[in-house]
């Protein structure tokens, strides 16, 4: 089915438009986001790379944050993930468009560097987005390596 509107003159935009194909449904909903971990930069390790201190957390040296992004839907369409971004307050850190060979997206972040701003920003090719903070996954490996 094509559907095509057009003004009391006749004329139509093509750019008004986008043309979907709806046989398999649409994209319903944003990316998940999981954050893998922290690692030294360059290493596979996953491992504890945070000074938790009481006025903040802090990269210990060069780290990367390791995050998935996969886009899901209700229906079988998934438009895909366009993009992953970080940034820290109002900075953007980076962001990037495609994973790598694991499918992961990888952040560098600078020695020194406070999470306590941290956000990651997931959007689909249709334009659904999904922020998470990643405050959040540093309380989480505050527990797991027992720091208070």
């Amino acid at each position: 089915m094509n559907l095509r509107i057009t003004d009391n003159a006749g004329n139509y935009n093509e750019d008004l438009y986008k043309y979907s194909d709806s046989e398999n449904g649409c994209d319903t909903e944003p990316p998940n986001i999981n954050i893998k971990g922290f690692r030294k930069k360059g290493s596979t390790e996953f491992e504890d790379c945070v000074n938790f201190l009481e006025f903040g957390n802090y990269a210990k040296e060069d780290i990367e944050l390791v995050v998935e992004a996969e886009d899901i839907s209700e229906t079988d369409y998934v438009s895909g993930v366009k993009s992953v971004s970080l940034s820290n307050g109002n900075s953007n850190i980076a962001e990037l468009s495609s994973p790598n060979e694991a499918n992961e997206y990888v952040f560098v972040i600078s020695k020194n560097t406070k999470f306590d701003n941290m956000l990651i920003t997931a959007v689909d090719k249709d334009g659904f987005d999904k922020t998470i903070n990643v405050k959040d996954q540093i309380t989480e490996m505050k527990k797991e390596y027992n720091y208070s």
